[in-house]
């Protein structure tokens, strides 16, 4: 899930199904959900709980298109602009200021473990991972192996200046493979950030609520400015740091 501040000329895809735990980070953003359909428990979810939102399995274009390089369901695209021109007519365009997350006022290094090479393994067998450029202090993704290049700017590799690991009880819930991931409450977490990592606490107090991420000794964690990589994983998978 893609969180965007700003409606620039920027395409932006594939855009996929509505799931529960998806809202749920929506909300504590205050943003406007962009889904393609979604699980019956997301549709409930999104009438019940009045989410500004935009279907592309009821729109068309400008604000949402399929592409022909890819197969169905992975072509559905739409873009930034259009976004922002459909949420202006129907009264999206608000103004928010839910402090989600603290930041740096300028770059600041921690205090903790070296982490230069940090590789998530999700079960059954799918493997994300980050290497550290100590050139422009930020951590480029790679996916199964592979650099993850942007599919627009094909000679842009994905990077974050932060990397957060959230860990939280994963479940699979019905016969299609849907999960229910268990966002609110407390658990435990890594943040990773210019070359170092520490062991972090998080708590998200009801499904609108922003998630908070704490230091070991209670403090809210102070993010650098750049973009952040929320990992959130199951209990299982195996993580590396080095």
């Amino acid at each position: 899930m893609a969180i965007f501040m700003h409606g620039e000329n920027q395409v932006v895809g594939p855009v996929r199904s509505a799931r529960r735990y998806f809202i749920d980070k929506s909300m504590e953003y205050d943003a406007i959900y962009v889904h393609a359909g979604g699980s019956p428990e997301a549709w409930d979810d999104v009438a019940r709980l009045k989410i500004p939102s935009f279907d592309a399995m009821s729109m068309g274009a400008p604000l949402f298109w399929r592409e022909k390089h890819k197969k169905e369901p992975h072509n559905m695209y739409s873009a930034l602009d259009e976004i922002q021109k459909a949420a202006d007519k129907k009264g999206y365009n608000k103004q928010t200021e839910v402090p989600v997350h603290a930041f740096n006022s300028a770059d600041t290094d921690l205090e903790g473990d070296r982490a230069e090479k940090v590789s998530i393994l999700y079960p059954p067998k799918y493997t994300v991972s980050y290497e550290y450029r100590t050139g422009d202090k930020l951590y480029y993704r790679s996916v199964m192996g592979k650099p993850h290049f942007d599919e627009v700017a094909e000679d842009y590799q994905i990077n974050a200046k932060n990397i957060i690991i959230q860990k939280a009880a994963h479940k699979v819930v019905d016969n299609e493979g849907r999960r229910k991931i268990d966002l609110v409450g407390k658990g435990e977490g890594i943040y990773i950030t210019n070359g170092s990592y520490v062991e972090i606490t998080w708590e998200k107090k009801d499904r609108r609520a922003p998630t908070r991420f704490y230091s070991q000794n209670g403090e809210q964690i102070k993010l650098n400015p750049g973009k952040t990589w929320i990992q959130v994983v199951p209990f299982d998978a195996q993580i590396s740091i080095e």
